[in-house]
């Protein structure tokens, strides 16, 4: 009996459906039009609670904006309790009920109060959350203030008692008016209907954008927090694989198995993806979730126009298919936000691991992988990803649209709803045959495309040789080639794709036709009407959409699945061993005990190799061309297989490369490599590294673009800029890998002593220097010399020649190589003081004398510095000098007593 009260008390369907001045009851206005917000704010108070904790942001300083929030909501506080007080102190009815809504209120107002506080203090500017509670309140208010407003309108006494008139009937006008107040200032409201994007679209109208008027990115969509996560997630997946691979070899009865990729440990990156990126594509898939009321809200406003139902309703349903109208637009534009943002981060996280891997990659993988691959990896392939984001929800929420829209279909066209089904099912097989074949064809046109990507790699970077050789023609007409096929292919996927586009999008069309003639055909009694036939087509538009992306989303995914196997390939290909090189604390900034060395599966390059260089020293490695001297420095810095022995390195490493690698920036930029700019520093560099006088010649000085896309700069001015970026880095140990080749020998001389030597500007830093300039060789403590991929001999430069072993024997070599008139010769003459060395020269320049006369030419073997600089030298003659190289100056002994003299 209470139960039943009670229940009567919340509901009347006399007062709320009557024909005219509908109303809801007096307790369901004040209880449950007041929980509801209360309850949404409780619910989702958690979900801000973890966005505050999660907050990447700065805080926000006190303004008005934020003090007015906090000012107001505690003025309505208030307020609800001065309206209990006085209706306590008038004597009139307060239910326990009403206490238990005032304390929800009050509970409401406190938990808004602290999440506006730390919304401030944890830089959230906005919340949806919040902004729902508010308007809420403010909606539902006004129901109450209608209700209070009619009940005024038919008293007698309409003035009645002044506090009944501020306590009972208005009081809703000023919470109404304070809610909409709090509801304009909150940045939700922005944020959701972007309304933000208008100042910057107005900017693009009145002139050009450039970067600085466009706007930063959120903290959370930087690479700094979208790597790690994907990273993490990544790693775990290979060490799962590593492990089982490693037990399962244990099993099979190896001893101190060695952990090779393989098909059974090779891991997908999807789990990584989903784990790392998944959340928010998630929570955007709950918006799509929802079906379109519409078909329901057009049944029933036909209904009502038939019936000749209360105008009332008749205005509620027509507004609830503008309320459904607006949500599904809102929502989608929320969706589509959200799924652009998990498709860019999975891109950023794709490029980030893909470029990393490929540094880490092993040198045996490296033989199946082209620079074309891994370019097209991160451009394309990760690209795909961002493509299907958008429309992923297609391939789950399309058969359940259909799903449901074939049961209310059944529901109005009874069985005649089978006979669209039947079409659509038709299709299917027909599609499957289409997506294998896309599939197919899309293999085929990515390992086109490597190739095309690959030679046109080898081409720009052979420029110079290509037009010397007028290979132009040729070459194009291979890449010419490739590209005709890589069309062809494009050809026939775009028949596919065309074929699979008209048949979907004929199916709403032969759908709608099957329905409507059999549902006709099958009975007489079946008649078309209004209702029926708006209805029906309200539910065709419905299938339109999911229809019409079921195809496009079908290719989508097929590329989707190529490139998730070609990633995945790369990935999971073989790495560098870390553990090929130890960072112990040590009396030697460099060693390596009894190391071998080989790249990859081949034949150990490096044997026997027993190195160390002490901390703060200065060493050489010397050694005829192709003994190992590059990759000594390889195997120090982990790119080398380790077979056996140790190497370990203690202290920080910078390394310049024979090959200077210059960034797409300016050239301060190159040298600060991230750096902070110290003036004093900067300037000493320049002038240790011999780079001021290039800054006179360039037009912006250190502020001139390098690069791809900015001046381009001669070998020995990039030597210098990576010479320049290696010191700046301050590191504890510097590894040159003969950086001076491509310097004049003035220069070399300049750099040596400035930077390098026991002078220069790195003197107590750790140093390695590959070289075959044995004019700096008297200034370094210690030389290992490289014969046979193996160190033949190390120890002071006056210790070797003593030795008279193989460092005399690199010198008697180098010496004949060398020209009388050549600037390298006169610096070493005016360096080499000793008898030894001098002994070592007039035998070697002898020999080589001989050589000549007895050739009737010039030295028959030149090194590459010696001669570039003799060519340049030979620029300057007259035109009837080309006879002298001619007399073969690049032609060994060997090959003239085959070839015979030329007359």
């Amino acid at each position: 009996m209470h139960h039943c009260r009670r229940a009567a008390m919340l509901r009347d369907a006399s007062l709320t459906w009557r024909p005219e001045d509908p109303d809801l009851t007096f307790w369901f206005q004040r209880i449950i039009l007041q929980w509801v917000p209360c309850f949404l704010l409780f619910l989702f108070t958690f979900y801000e609670v973890y966005g505050i904790v999660t907050s990447r942001y700065r805080d926000i300083p006190w303004n008005w904006l934020n003090i007015s929030k906090i000012v107001i909501t505690f003025m309505l506080m208030t307020l609800r309790g001065l309206t209990m007080i006085v209706n306590y102190h008038n004597q009139q009815d307060v239910f326990d009920v009403q206490i238990l809504v005032a304390v929800f209120n009050a509970l409401a107002y406190i938990t808004t109060i602290a999440l506006y506080y730390f919304f401030r203090k944890y830089g959230i500017r906005s919340a949806g959350t919040i902004f729902i509670f508010w308007f809420l309140k403010a909606f539902l208010d006004i129901i109450q203030m209608r209700t209070e407003a009619m009940k005024h309108a038919k008293r007698e006494n309409p003035i009645g008692s002044g506090k009944t008139v501020i306590f009972d009937e208005y009081q809703f006008v000023s919470y109404t008016l304070q809610y909409s107040l709090i509801c304009l200032i909150t940045l939700f409201f922005i944020k959701l209907l972007y309304l933000y994007f208008d100042r910057f679209t107005w900017t693009g109208f009145r002139k050009p954008l450039t970067d600085d008027d466009m706007y930063d990115l959120n903290p959370q969509d930087m690479s700094r927090e979208l790597v790690p996560p994907f990273d993490k997630y990544w790693y775990e997946s290979v060490e799962s694989g590593r492990r089982k691979q490693m037990a399962t070899d244990k099993k099979a009865g190896k001893v101190n198995p060695v952990y090779k990729p393989n098909a059974a440990s090779n891991r997908s990156i999807l789990p990584a993806m989903v784990k790392a990126y998944g959340g928010p594509f998630w929570f955007a898939g709950l918006l799509q979730i929802g079906i379109s009321g519409l078909p329901y809200l057009m049944q029933e406003l036909m209904g009502n126009i038939a019936m000749n139902g209360p105008f009332w309703i008749g205005m509620t349903i027509t507004f609830a298919l503008f309320l459904n109208s607006l949500l599904i637009a809102l929502f989608n534009g929320q969706y589509f936000r959200k799924t652009f943002l998990v498709g860019f981060r999975i891109r950023t996280g794709l490029i980030s691991a893909i470029y990393r891997k490929a540094l880490r990659i092993s040198s045996f993988a490296k033989k199946d992988t082209t620079v074309g691959e891994i370019v097209n990896l991160m451009a394309v392939d990760a690209q795909r990803f961002f493509e299907l984001t958008s429309y992923l929800y297609v391939l789950w929420s399309a058969p359940i649209i259909i799903g449901v829209c074939i049961f209310f279909l059944y529901e109005i066209l009874g069985p005649a709803v089978f006979a669209g089904l039947g079409v659509m099912v038709f299709m299917i097989p027909i599609t499957g045959v289409i997506a294998t074949r896309l599939r197919d064809l899309q293999v085929k046109q990515i390992n086109i495309k490597d190739e095309r990507v690959k030679k046109m790699n080898e081409i720009l970077s052979g420029m110079k040789v290509l037009k010397l050789y007028a290979w132009g023609p040729s070459f194009q007409d291979d890449i010419v080639g490739v590209r005709h096929g890589e069309i062809d292919i494009l050809r026939t996927m775009a028949y596919y794709g065309a074929a699979t586009f008209l048949v979907w999008s004929m199916a709403p069309f032969l759908v709608t036709l099957a329905l409507f003639a059999v549902y006709v055909m099958i009975d007489e009694n079946n008649v078309l009407d209004p209702q029926t036939a708006f209805v029906s087509l309200a539910l065709f538009n419905i299938l339109r959409f999911p229809l019409a992306m079921f195809p496009m989303m079908i290719t989508f995914a097929m590329q989707a699945w190529v490139s998730v196997q070609r990633i995945n390939k790369f990935m999971n290909s073989e790495e560098l061993d870390p553990t090929n090189v130890t960072h112990n604390r040590s009396e030697d900034a460099l060693s390596i005990k009894d190391g071998t060395f080989s790249w990859g599966d081949e034949t150990p390059i490096l044997k026997n190799i027993n190195l160390a260089v002490k901390k703060g020293k200065l060493s050489a490695v010397v050694g005829s061309v192709g003994t190992g001297k590059s990759s000594l420095i390889s195997a120090l810095l982990g790119e080398m297989e380790k077979i056996k022995g140790t190497v370990n390195t203690d202290g920080s490493i910078a390394f310049v490369p024979q090959q200077a690698w210059i960034q797409n920036a300016t050239l301060r930029e190159n040298i600060l490599f991230g750096k902070a700019y110290n003036a004093q520093k900067y300037d000493r560099v320049l002038e240790c590294c011999a780079l001021k006088p290039d800054l006179e010649m360039l037009p912006g000085r250190d502020k001139t673009e390098i690069g791809e896309k900015g001046i381009n700069l001669s070998g020995g001015q990039k030597q210098r800029v990576a010479l320049a970026q290696a010191v700046y880095a301050d590191a504890e140990i510097y590894l040159f890998d003969d950086p001076l080749s491509a310097v004049d020998a003035h220069v070399g001389k300049h750099i040596f002593e400035k930077v390098i030597g026991p002078e220069g500007i790195l003197v107590g830093r750790s140093r390695l220097l590959v070289t075959h300039g044995i004019s700096f060789l008297p200034s370094v403590e210690e030389i290992f010399v490289v014969k046979d991929g193996e160190i033949s001999e190390s120890g002071s430069y006056q210790q070797l020649l003593d030795q008279k072993g193989a460092f005399a024997e690199f010198l008697m070599q180098h010496f004949q190589e060398l020209d009388e008139e050549d600037e390298e010769i006169q610096i070493i003459q005016e360096i080499l003081k000793d008898e030894v060395s001098r002994n070592i020269v007039k035998r070697a320049m002898s020999t080589r004398s001989q050589r000549s006369s007895g050739s009737g030419g010039s030295a028959g073997s030149v090194c590459r510095k010696t001669m570039s600089r003799q060519e340049s030298r030979n620029s300057n003659k007259p035109v009837e000098a080309p006879a002298a190289p001619a007399k073969g100056t690049t032609l060994i002994e060997k090959e003239e007593s085959a070839t015979g003299a030329v007359s």
